[in-house]
């Protein structure tokens, strides 16, 4: 039989001993200082994302996967940050009282439907005949099929575009159908001016526009680069387009012509228009006062009214997973759609496969 030597039987004792809480000093360690809000990815760690009165980068609602916190209360007041009641939201597009109107779905569900979303977390869903149950894995693969656009026009009123129904749904911020009418399914990209033009790409790319009286016309244009995302009418009535590396305007009889950007090369080069280069743009937004934001890779990008092209949010170099709160310019994981409220740029952003909406506090003329 073997034996155990006296200092190993000493040494697993005061092992058990430690593990059990005694023979030690009485006084605890002092607790490790909590990870820095500004570095903290996902908003995780124990650590509640700021919300958009804070500066810098803030959660608007949702909770991305793999953080332990998010925002947000649904109807009813349910909460939703501890992840029981996941909610994905996208496409947000701003309404005249500071509100926005978001595609959206529940993450452990398949139903696709809109939600009005306000600044301080509080969202409501707006069901209606565009509400579709798929199965689907994930938001883009629901939200794509059931709905494939969404716009609001100066005036408040919104554009849905269902492809469940096969049908073109104008409704109020309360969700109310003021009229509807056949439309082609898969029509996207919607930008509509404020005397009701709607201009949207059709399933082949072409660029068209629906005037207020219903009637369609295809505009003889061609955009720069295959890659077009979405369209944005400025306060002049200005359509423009975001077209995977470079922003163009339509200009009738002419077509597109370039903005800024490059529709032959994708970098990330801030500076004048000419020198100027976009890696990925999926969205722009324009201000009363001309200044174009554009969603690009990981960053939010600026084209001043001179055509001086900045990153206002977000790194070129960051990791494709991560968000980081604070501070400007913190880190984006893939920011997509976007619209402008007065307290800066609100859009959506995908990490994991899960889709939220973010603020960027930067400077928007209202």
């Amino acid at each position: 039989m073997k034996t155990i030597s006296t200092p190993l039987v000493l040494l697993l004792f005061c092992a058990v001993l430690a593990s059990c809480g005694g023979g030690g000093d009485p006084t605890p360690a002092p607790a490790a200082p909590p990870a820095a809000q500004a570095a903290s990815p996902y908003g995780g760690s124990g650590i509640t994302p700021p919300g958009p009165e804070s500066e810098g980068l803030s959660l608007v609602a949702g909770r991305l996967r793999g953080a332990e916190q998010g925002r947000g209360v649904l109807d009813g007041g349910i909460r939703y940050q501890d992840g029981v009641l996941g909610l994905e939201l996208a496409s947000p597009a701003a309404l005249p009282d500071g509100s926005l109107l978001a595609r959206g779905r529940f993450i452990n569900g398949s139903s696709v439907t809109l939600f009005r979303v306000q600044l301080d977390g509080t969202v409501k869903s707006l069901p209606g005949p565009w509400d579709q149950e798929r199965t689907c894995p994930g938001l883009l693969g629901c939200i794509d099929v059931d709905i494939s656009s969404l716009a609001v026009s100066p005036d408040g009123r919104a554009w849905i575009n269902s492809t469940g129904t096969g049908q073109l749904y104008v409704i109020d911020a309360a969700g109310t159908i003021l009229s509807s009418a056949p439309f082609e399914k898969h029509a996207s990209n919607f930008a509509v001016d404020a005397a009701g033009n709607l201009y949207y790409l059709d399933a082949a790319g072409t660029l068209k526009r629906r005037a207020a009286d219903g009637s369609v016309t295809a505009l003889p244009a061609q955009l720069g680069s295959a890659f077009a995302r979405q369209l944005a009418v400025d306060a002049s009535g200005r359509l423009f387009a975001a077209s995977g590396t470079a922003i163009e305007r339509y200009v009738a009889g002419t077509g597109f012509v370039l903005v800024a950007g490059s529709p032959a090369e994708s970098a990330h080069a801030d500076g004048p228009a000419a020198s100027a280069r976009f890696k990925a743009i999926t969205g722009i937004a324009i201000d009363r006062a001309g200044n174009i934001f554009a969603s690009d890779a990981r960053t939010i990008r600026r084209v001043s009214a001179d055509g001086t092209v900045s990153t206002v949010a977000g790194i070129p170099e960051g990791q494709f997973t991560t968000v980081t709160w604070g501070p400007l310019p913190g880190s984006i994981a893939a920011p997509r759609s976007l619209t402008l409220l007065p307290q800066g740029v609100v859009f959506a952003t995908i990490s994991e496969l899960v889709s939220v909406l973010m603020l960027a506090k930067v400077p928007v003329a209202p």
